[in-house]
């Protein structure tokens, strides 16, 4: 009897094979990408030649209404997202002790302390940064305090420039109206360097121009003045030094822009950055971290570690307490 053998895939086979996935992925997300194609035209951050192939895999999306499976997959994420116990959100309440004491007799009380120094309520929020090391680090920081409460939300590839996505100063407002933050704690930017649309989607200012400084200040100032009319100190975190250069120029001009909105309201800047590049400005992948050489940076080049977000949180914390400006790190 003679055995039946396989045929070995042929390399024209697995090539053929790995278009078809591709193919398929872009029509499952053609709605997405011409949308985006649409986007980057009207700010001329691409050629119509360019756009040729999102718009017709958008085209495609729909009249095989892939487009439609893509929307009810994305709902139960969606619901999970916007829901009290999303991924990126974290509530932490110490409870207080309700032990009835006799009376003292009455003293002067001395002066509140700033929530810069003593807060009580303490909401952090922002991009991924926030959702994961960063805002973890903060929040254990000060969750070790007695008497705080803490509350943290983040979302991954979110930002300032892209309502239309996920609009923060609506989330923004309706995370202080609901916990009532004395401090808060946030941080945009490594998502931004691109062009801004506004809440329909429409484009409003390609990124690098005048316009774009303009329009980002004022939805920097936008967030910061909400926190500030429900009663906040706004702390804003600047993004740290990138690896690829290219990004670091950008992330530093959008650093710029955001201190100079955050200081114009009053609030409070500090800059990550000094506290993760080397002497000459440059990316630095190692530090000494409670005594040890770590690696503070993730192997994307753009995040932190866990020992690179208890770095910079730890230094967060000792500015705000000392009440002096990250420039004097």
């Amino acid at each position: 009897m003679s055995k039946t053998s396989k045929k070995p895939t042929t390399p024209l086979a697995v090539i053929a094979i790995c278009w078809a996935l591709a193919l398929g992925l872009g029509v499952y997300h053609g709605a997405d990408l011409g949308e985006d194609a649409e986007r980057k035209l009207a700010l001329e951050e691409t050629t119509e030649v360019r756009s040729e192939l999102p718009k017709f895999l958008a085209w495609l999306g729909e009249k095989t209404g892939f487009s439609m499976l893509e929307e009810a997959t994305n709902e139960p994420k969606n619901r999970l997202y916007d829901s009290g116990h999303s991924a990126g959100e974290v509530v932490a309440t110490l409870e207080r002790a309700t032990e009835e004491v006799e009376p003292e007799p009455e003293i002067e009380e001395p002066a509140t302390p700033s929530p810069l120094v003593e807060p009580k309520r303490v909401l952090i929020m922002g991009a991924s940064s926030m959702q994961y090391e960063l805002g973890r680090a903060l929040e254990r920081a000060y969750k070790e305090r007695e008497g705080v409460e803490v509350k943290r939300f983040g979302r991954h590839s979110t930002g300032l420039a892209r309502p239309d996505y996920f609009d923060w100063p609506a989330k923004a407002i309706s995370l202080a109206d609901e916990f009532q933050p004395d401090l808060v704690i946030a941080q945009y930017g490594g998502n931004d360097g691109q062009g801004l649309t506004d809440r329909s989607g429409k484009a409003v200012a390609r990124f690098g121009t005048e316009e774009w400084e303009a329009a980002y200040r004022a939805r920097v100032t936008e967030v910061v003045g909400a926190m500030q009319e429900r009663g906040a100190e706004v702390v804003m975190l600047g993004m740290p030094v990138m690896r690829k250069i290219r990004f670091r120029k950008k992330i530093a001009r959008i650093n710029e822009v955001t201190q100079e909105a955050v200081e114009a309201s009053d609030a409070v800047f500090i800059g990550t950055l000094p506290m993760t590049a080397d002497k000459e400005g440059g990316y630095r992948r190692r530090a000494e971290v409670d005594g040890r050489m770590r690696i503070i940076r993730a192997t994307d080049g753009i995040h932190m570690t866990a020992h690179g977000a208890t770095m910079v949180s730890s230094k967060v914390i000792a500015l705000l307490e000392a009440r002096v400006d990250s420039t004097n790190l």
